[in-house]
């Protein structure tokens, strides 16, 4: 089949910077009296919006506004770490992304999260106006693994759901895409190939975009 669009995931797909959020969240839950590793952190809460994250950890009857206050101070201090560092696309993903705009392919990104984080990191990637569709978690009653983030980019770009191809690097992100009846290729930055080449939907996993052409992804194939 020959693919007509395609969606990205955020965080791990076109930046390598998980770990960067697993270690926060580490740090932050630790002050409040729950003690994970990063590691840890990022098996429990992959693409999990900070909201479901926050009950998970520090109760389920929170009261909206501290959620939120919470999830905020988080984000805070994540985008506090990355503008005192360097924000950089993962291997290969310029070029790739300019083959997709010299072809004129509608994109979109469908991430958990929130529209500042997603702003901020697409701003700093000078990624902002390269997407015609940007789903954030503010734009979605059910996250993923439920497929509305990616029904959602499709309905926007205009395209059925089987005619995109998503890129994304979790578990809960592939199977929002399967349940989207999406395509998808995994991109191995935040969990180990064995742990994700079982989704029956791969059309295959990669490290990063260095050795995949446009060419051969629109028919479905990697390499």
């Amino acid at each position: 089949m020959t693919f007509k669009a395609l969606i990205f995931d955020m965080d791990g797909t076109l930046l390598d910077n998980m770990h960067v959020h697993n270690s926060i969240w580490s740090e932050y839950l630790a002050e409040h009296g729950v003690h994970l590793t990063p590691t840890e952190i990022g098996i429990r809460t992959a693409s999990l919006p900070n909201p479901q994250i926050i009950r998970m950890f520090l109760g389920e009857g929170l009261e909206p506004d501290l959620v939120w206050a919470k999830a905020t101070e988080k984000e805070d201090r994540y985008r506090d770490r990355l503008a005192r560092g360097l924000i950089e696309p993962l291997p290969g993903l310029r070029a790739f992304l300019d083959e997709i705009a010299a072809a004129g392919l509608p994109r979109a990104v469908a991430s958990s999260a929130s529209r500042v984080n997603l702003d901020f990191t697409l701003k700093a990637l000078r990624l902002e106006t390269f997407f015609q569709a940007v789903i954030s978690s503010e734009d979605v009653l059910h996250g993923k693994p439920h497929p509305e983030p990616f029904l959602k980019a499709a309905e926007r770009l205009g395209q059925a759901p089987g005619d995109c191809l998503v890129f994304e690097d979790s578990s809960f992100g592939l199977l929002a895409a399967q349940n989207a009846g999406m395509r998808a290729v995994a991109l191995t930055t935040s969990h180990p190939a064995e742990e994700l080449r079982h989704f029956p939907h791969l059309i295959g996993l990669m490290p990063d975009y260095q050795a995949v052409s446009l060419a051969g992804v629109l028919e479905g194939r990697l390499g």
